[in-house]
């Protein structure tokens, strides 16, 4: 729908971009271009064993952002919370002895990362005024307690003029594109 009203659209992820067939599945959705760890020769961190990290990602879709002329849609896949190895100097936020500490560190990290980027993007204020962030998870297996926690999906679309609301329900990934729309 977005492509037919101009705007570019562009899938990436830290991977490889065909990892689990998901870029091309991305460009049967519409998606024009698919970008993966190939494609990202800027680089400030070592590899982790799936591919880049998220800042070094977040950073590459900076530049392609810039890139742009007009409206745009980009889904991003991070893949730093996939391993459980932080990048060289990253402060740690529990100690190594702590439950799931490797899964905590790695998640402040990404959690930092994410921060960082909209930081990034946030600079260009005209920009800024006319995008719209829509954050979710694609599973929550690391997470540790009941059946119910594993499957939840956080959630969360925000920009300047999108007027808060809190949706008491269940929602899914299905109602991302709709609620968007």
């Amino acid at each position: 729908i977005l492509k037919s009203q101009g705007y570019e659209t562009a899938f990436f992820q830290g991977s490889h971009k065909d990892t689990g067939g998901v870029g091309p599945f991305a460009q049967r959705l519409g998606f024009q271009s698919s970008y993966g760890k190939g494609d990202i020769s800027e680089r400030k961190l070592p590899s982790n064993s799936w591919g880049v990290h998220d800042d070094d990602l977040y950073d590459f879709v900076l530049k392609k952002s810039k890139e742009t002329t007009g409206p745009f849609l980009f889904a991003i896949n991070t893949n730093s919370t996939h391993d459980t190895v932080l990048p060289p100097g990253e402060k740690r936020l529990v100690s190594r002895d702590a439950p799931h500490a490797n899964h905590v560190n790695v998640m402040h990290y990404a959690d930092g990362a994410l921060r960082r980027f909209i930081e990034k993007y946030s600079e260009d204020r005209e920009r800024l005024s006319n995008t719209i962030f829509v954050l979710l998870a694609d599973h929550t297996a690391e997470v540790h307690g009941s059946n119910l926690q594993e499957y939840g999906i956080p959630f969360l679309m925000f920009g300047d003029g999108v007027p808060v609301v809190k949706v008491p329900a269940a929602v899914s990934q299905r109602d991302v594109a709709p609620t968007l729309l």
